[in-house]
């Protein structure tokens, strides 16, 4: 296993090499490493306050030295900027935020680092193009940090906007210089999209909008954000077509179905996976098949693991479906992926009306899946006993009117469209929200969380990645020992 110190010394050599260019003068190639050094952090995750505050700081610095200064306008308060970094359909709340804010007829700036994607993006376009209310302006692909971000400030300037919302990656040095630099008459709302990892820009922001209470508590107590910044606004799920069924795979007639999936990482960890999970399950049911969809990047690791329980014929792995919400109703039951879980399938899930399981350690409450489910039934929870999880999927598979029951306790309770317009609506006039989700103490053993992110990573997957840090450029500014291993890797690869 890759260790969360290496990690850390591997992120501080990035991190260097961003100060080194910067004390020449090379803002351009210091921008770049900061870039790297945030991905870097973000896929590694082993920063204990999820952030930064130097790479920040130095952020800082180059907007004040390289951007335009911005105008102390008078804000005319119908104005409302959206800037996204990816504007990709259904990554992110994108569609969600451009909704609500169309609903309210707000003039929206929908400002994109990006030119959109026609694939990528095409319901997004889709929606720009139906819109009275929403203007798009794509910075050119190509153009740098510092030109993205003085572009940016002089549409800030002509438009004239009361507020912004920020739909960031956790490495958009563009956004962050140019809403720095922007009017101190603007109000910016952060929406928080990686609530569980890494990333920058809390210094550049008036409040930040969190999905989850999980997100709340994190952003308060391990990135010291003031918590009056911290807003709570979940989200509701954008459903493709509700109709479009591709088909079970074959071999399913006459058995229980049940389905999982999300990103591959999220199936695997140091100690704990979710082949291990579900062993016992399958082993007492062999009339249960499992689908696991998106996870054909790590099939290989998960045959390998079913083989060591025997249950490798009762798994089935699928990429991503663009049927999903009929492929998760034609199913019996959805499993919540394991050591880490996901929101947007859970939320599907009770869309689709059908029993939704999860368990978590109980140090790790980030996978706790009541917050996306807002309206459940007291009875619905993750569980935190194996023996007390067991026992109900037992019920679920075994017993059809139990089924029926336990999917009703989160059929019809997640956030809608109306009330999520309505919540974002009292944000915007700085009103008492309509949902206040109950602000209970998390449990976050960071250790433990660390080690469920670094273990599934090889070591030869960590190399490659922490060398395409570097270019060939960087070696006049690389110290031997760094130089020596960039170089002795290179040699391996030929």
């Amino acid at each position: 296993m890759i260790s969360a110190v290496k990690v850390e010394k591997d992120y501080n050599l990035i991190k260097r090499l961003a100060f080194k260019y910067f004390r020449k003068k090379k803002y351009h190639l210091c921008l770049k490493k900061i870039e790297r050094a945030s991905l870097f952090a973000y896929t590694y995750n082993i920063k204990d306050n999820f952030g930064d505050d130097e790479l920040e700081d130095l952020i800082i610095k180059i907007a004040e030295q390289k951007t335009k200064e911005a105008t102390d306008y008078l804000p005319i308060e119908k104005n409302i900027i959206f800037y996204d970094y990816f504007a990709w359909d259904n990554r992110g709340i994108t569609q969600q935020y451009l909704t609500a804010l169309d609903q309210l007829n707000y003039n929206i700036l929908f400002i994109t680092r990006f030119e959109l994607d026609q694939i990528k993006s095409a319901d997004i376009n889709k929606q720009v193009s139906e819109s009275r209310n929403i203007t798009l302006i794509s910075i050119a692909n190509g153009t740098t940090d510092i030109d993205a971000a003085n572009q940016i400030i002089g549409l800030i300037n002509e438009f004239k906007p009361a507020k912004a919302f920020l739909h960031l990656s956790p490495w958009d040095n563009a956004a962050f210089l140019s809403f720095y630099r922007s009017s101190k008459n603007l109000i910016r709302y952060f929406i928080n999209l990686t609530d569980h990892s890494f990333w920058l820009g809390k210094n550049v922001i008036d409040f930040c909008l969190e999905f989850r209470n999980f997100g709340y508590q994190l952003s308060v107590k391990h990135r010291k954000i003031n918590p009056q910044k911290c807003i709570l606004n979940p989200y509701y799920p954008i459903i493709q077509d509700k109709n479009d069924f591709q088909g079970l795979p074959s071999g399913l007639e006459g058995k229980i179905i049940g389905i999982t999936g999300g990103s591959g990482y999220k199936f695997l960890g140091d100690c704990d996976d979710f082949i291990t999970l579900i062993a016992p399950i399958l082993s007492k049911n062999k009339n249960l098949t499992i689908i696991m969809v998106g996870v054909k990047p790590i099939e290989d690791i998960l045959v390998e693991k079913a083989k060591n329980y025997n249950i490798q014929n009762q798994l089935i792995y699928l990429d991503d479906r663009h049927d999903l919400f009929q492929l998760i109703k034609h199913s019996d039951f959805y499993i919540a992926s394991y050591p880490l879980s996901g929101g947007l399938m859970c939320q599907i899930a009770a869309e689709a009306h059908i029993p939704i399981l999860a368990y978590t350690c109980p140090e790790l409450s980030i996978n706790f899946i009541e917050d996306l489910i807002l309206f459940h039934d007291k009875q619905f929870k993750t569980y935190t006993s194996l023996n007390e999880f067991y026992d109900v999927v037992d019920k679920i598979i075994q017993d059809n009117s139990f089924r029926t029951t336990y999917a009703s306790y989160t059929y019809n309770k997640v956030l809608n469209k109306a009330n999520f317009t309505k919540n974002l609506a009292c944000i915007l006039r700085d009103e008492e929200t309509i949902i206040n989700l109950p602000q209970k103490e998390i449990i976050f053993d960071r250790e433990k969380f660390t080690k469920n992110i670094l273990g599934p990573k090889t070591l030869k997957n960590y190399d490659a990645s922490f060398y395409a840090n570097f270019e060939k450029a960087d070696l006049l500014n690389l110290n031997l020992f760094l130089c020596a291993r960039l170089l002795l890797f290179k040699l391996t690869k030929i």
